[in-house]
């Protein structure tokens, strides 16, 4: 492979587009390898052809909205690019969903098609769907007053289909001629709706984000240029292709730069240190506390692990490994842009900018408003985040754009933030913002002095609704096997926080117990509860 083609970035602003690009220049390159399977950017245009064709001849085309559920293997990228080449609309469905949250999204997202697994991890997802679908039918063809626009449902591996749904890997299926399909990829624009995002939803119900295929595609250029991936890259990522942390930022990435994508089921550290060493992986991305459970195995030192990028600093070459990481400039980003909306780097940052999450990312545009009044906060002083740029989504599925974006086109994140010397400061968010005793905290500046303590890695700090009035509460997470004295954390903070600042209730969680959302994010509410009943416990 040439030079000029390992560090070539497609830049390309639609599917069709990407997969002529990908076959060009990367036809045997492998595309993703998840556990022992194997696919390349060959097979990948070649399997989701054949899908593609297959919807076509279903009844779907430009527009109709097509579930996806299927963990991080070939069927769900295959599927993915089958839906996204003919100009379908893409809906991921988490793996961890259950039987109601599956029939919210069919029927919230106006579902027309599903394809699904038969079941993942304990998983039954054939169960689910009957449980959900009560009025299905053992018919091909649906109409169900359950979910009214979902007419077909698809399985993709298991020894037989339900007699409600078809296998949609079986090539007796109808397909429409190659013709036929070259002819409807000519007809998918960068404008298009590619795909629907469901929010976490750890706090209200989750939100579907509508992304176009240049916003995803644009989000996944800019990250395979910012983190200068060749074709020779090989990215080891936990996230699921559910969320855009594994989408957009990981999987698209990755195909714009002709990368490869691994990942395990396991989540056990040793399992997944076993996986990147054998191979050879060069990039690790992931969040936190996951970086922290690989770096705590007992194995890790012992490892011969070859990265040149990411977040698993114990892995990097000596001469990359951060001081602290406070000393990374990081990115912020939700669904909403796809991914991230600020442009973080790797290299070290001068001490008066430890702690920023860079500056706006090409494309992208910031303000920095007061909550109250909404006008524009000079630098240095604390306001909500509204962005605008090439990355942000259409707008959110069933919600008027009024109630989105603001009248010239600004979104609202609730994240706030201070801006100094062009760099974001990520505070908390604006919902989060406490007030004890008559003054405001911020969540954010309380965690950033825990997190300076021996035996602190990360903390979470927030206010907890009492009889009374609210606390400020405090979760710390210790690594694996150390321990902390919570009564001497009030003491230690007050040397560096006003006393109101302080939390009055305290808790400690090693790592490896922190409790998890399916989306990989901390479960914040399983956190509050614990500070709830903590400080029942101690009469606080």
């Amino acid at each position: 492979m040439s030079d000029a083609l390992k560090t070539l970035i497609l830049d390309a602003d639609t599917v069709p587009e990407l997969l002529r690009g990908t076959s060009a220049n990367w036809p045997a390159n492998e595309l993703a390898v998840a556990d022992n399977e194997r696919i390349t950017y060959r097979q990948a245009d070649r399997e989701s052809a054949a899908i593609a064709r297959r919807l076509l001849a279903a009844g779907a085309g430009k527009g109709s909205h097509i579930g996806i559920l299927f963990p991080n293997d070939r069927r769900f990228i295959v599927s993915f690019l089958a839906i996204s080449r003919i100009g379908a609309v893409a809906v991921p469905l988490s793996t961890f969903s259950t039987s109601s949250e599956l029939l919210h999204i069919l029927r919230h997202a106006d579902i027309h098609c599903l394809l699904m697994s038969p079941g993942f991890l304990g998983h039954n997802y054939i169960d689910y769907i009957e449980q959900a679908l009560p009025s299905l039918t053992p018919t091909p063809l649906q109409q169900l007053p359950e979910a009214p626009f979902l007419r077909r449902l698809f399985t993709w591996g298991g020894a037989t289909a339900p007699p409600w749904a078809v296998a949609i890997e079986d090539r007796a299926l109808a397909a429409v001629p190659h013709a036929v399909l070259e002819s409807a990829e000519s007809e998918v624009h960068s404008s298009d709706a590619a795909a629907i995002v469901y929010t976490s939803g750890c706090t209200s119900a989750p939100k579907g984000v509508i992304h176009s295929q240049r916003s995803l595609l644009r989000q996944a250029a800019r990250q395979a240029g910012e983190k200068q991936y060749t074709a020779s890259d090989r990215i080891f990522s936990s996230m699921p292709f559910f969320w855009v942390g594994g989408l957009s930022y990981t999987l698209l990435a990755a195909m714009q730069a002709g990368a490869t994508v691994l990942g395990c089921k396991s989540s056990l550290p040793r399992d997944c240190l076993d996986f990147i060493e054998r191979e050879s992986a060069t990039w690790f991305l992931g969040w936190p506390h996951a970086a922290l459970a690989l770096e705590s195995d007992p194995s890790f030192a012992g490892r011969k692990l070859n990265l040149r990028g990411g977040y698993l600093f114990g892995a990097l070459p000596e001469n990359q490994r951060p001081a602290s990481p406070e000393a990374i400039c990081n990115s912020l980003g939700m669904t909403e842009t796809a991914g991230p909306h600020s442009c973080g780097h790797l290299g070290a940052l001068p001490g008066h900018l430890h702690g920023s999450f860079g500056r706006a990312a090409a494309g992208m545009e910031y303000r920095v408003v007061d909550l109250d009044s909404g006008e524009d906060v000079p630098d240095g002083e604390p306001g909500e985040l509204l962005v605008r740029g090439d990355t942000l989504m259409l707008g959110m599925h069933k919600r008027e754009a009024d109630r989105v974006f603001t009248a010239d086109g600004w979104y609202p994140t609730r994240d706030l933030v201070i801006r100094r010397e062009g760099h974001i400061f990520f505070q908390g968010r604006c919902d989060d913002v406490v007030k004890i005793r008559g003054a405001n905290v911020s969540p954010r500046e309380v965690e950033e002095a825990l997190n300076t303590i021996p035996n602190v890695t990360q903390s979470l700090v927030t206010g907890v609704a009492a009889e009374h009035e609210a606390f400020l509460g405090a979760v710390v997470i210790t690594p694996p096997g150390a321990t902390i004295d919570l009564d001497a954390l009030p003491g230690l903070l007050r040397n560096r926080l006003s006393a109101y600042k302080v939390p009055t209730v305290y808790a400690a969680l090693p790592v490896d117990k922190l409790p998890m959302l399916s989306s990989g994010k901390i479960d914040r509410l399983a956190l509050i509860q614990l500070l709830r009943d903590t400080a029942m416990a101690s009469g606080s």
